[in-house]
């Protein structure tokens, strides 16, 4: 992981404290009232991690998924072309019907090779510094 990109997450998860994780609401507020560039940080590795391991039904039916919307829009600011288009139908496919087979989605977020998320999120952090 990029130093920037390092830097940026221990300062997000700083004051984060594990019963503010087991307070839904409280850990979403610690997450949404982030400055812009530890939240873009925060909600990008934790979808990446999430939907590489566990695919989106994992991380959309976790604790994580509560954050899917902030990341969408952090995906956009950092310029993901690709992986916002896949998330935002993915988001748009479980608001019409529940949550059950998103694999065609997990496969083509998988398959994503030009569009590095790392490199996007150093280039956003050096604009946004």
């Amino acid at each position: 992981m990029p130093e920037t990109i390092r830097t940026h997450y221990l300062l997000a998860v700083e004051n984060l404290k594990p019963r503010m994780v087991s307070n839904r609401p409280e850990w979403y507020n610690h997450v949404v009232n982030l400055p812009t560039q530890q939240q873009a940080v925060y909600t990008t590795l934790l979808l990446d991690y999430q939907v590489k391991t566990e695919g989106f039904v994992g991380y959309l039916t976790s604790s994580f998924g509560m954050f899917a919307t902030q990341a969408l829009t952090n995906l956009e600011k950092i310029g993901s072309v690709k992986h916002f288009h896949i998330l935002q139908n993915v988001l748009d496919s479980v608001n019409k019907e529940p949550i059950e087979d998103l694999s065609q989605y997990d496969q083509q977020y998988q398959a994503i090779e030009d569009e590095n998320l790392n490199e996007l999120l150093v280039s956003f952090l050096d604009e946004n510094a």
